[in-house]
């Protein structure tokens, strides 16, 4: 992950001794704090538009922040009409365009999964895409 919005916190102590406690020290102690930002670089939108005579496909930004991805949609009982494509073999050329096996897919909900390695970490993204026809 990331880290965004560092804040930095001051805290002042006084330290004394024990057996003499007039003998102290002052001091400050600087800790920089840092937030989290967003699990992925990755941004999918929530709608799809297509339009049959234009050949639009859709667009996922941010893959190139990794080195390895897998990209696969599938319909709402789960059936692939998407990939898996990876970052070996995709390019956003060959996006989904809203079709499987070159036939218009109906307008509806379909799911994404986006696995991905982040610094050797295995991760994923996964949310819903509203696909819509232009008229």
């Amino acid at each position: 992950n990331e880290l965004i919005d560092a804040q930095t916190i001051e805290i002042e102590f006084e330290i004394c001794s024990k057996t003499c406690p007039t003998v102290c020290s002052k001091g400050k102690l600087e800790i920089a704090l840092q937030a989290l930002a967003d699990d992925t670089k990755i941004s999918v939108p929530k709608v799809f538009s297509i339009n049959n005579r234009s050949g639009s496909t859709l667009e996922i930004n941010g893959l190139d922040f990794y080195l390895e991805y897998e990209i696969t949609i599938v319909n709402r009982w789960g059936a692939v009409v998407f990939g898996p494509i990876s970052n070996k073999n995709y390019k956003p050329e060959r996006s989904w365009d809203g079709k499987k096996d070159g036939q218009p897919l109906p307008t509806g909900a379909y799911y994404y999964l986006i696995s991905y390695k982040d610094k050797e970490i295995l991760k994923a993204k996964k949310g819903i895409i509203y696909l819509v026809e232009e008229q």
